[in-house]
């Protein structure tokens, strides 16, 4: 398969992230895990700026999946912790 290959770009939290490629063709499946989970954090998740929904996979952690389109791709996570009184 030939083609340009395009990137994941996670805001600095590389390291939250596994199954990472280092680069994907336009219409490939990406799926990467995000498994640095905390049992009183809710986390938010962005794929180009608008909210996404993960599934989850025991062992694995919060899954995010979606066909590489034909640009660079930013993955953004917010994490806010429960336990703080705000």
């Amino acid at each position: 398969m030939f083609g340009k290959k395009y990137k994941l770009n996670f805001d600095g939290d590389d390291f939250a992230y596994k199954n990472v490629k280092s680069g994907y063709r336009e219409g490939e499946t990406v799926t990467v895990y995000f498994d640095m989970i905390a049992t009183d954090t809710n986390y938010s998740f962005f794929v180009d700026g608008m909210r996404y929904n993960p599934g989850y996979e025991a062992g694995l952690g919060y899954v995010i999946s979606f066909k590489m389109p034909a640009h660079d791709v930013a993955i953004k996570c917010i994490s806010r912790n429960t336990m703080i009184d705000f």
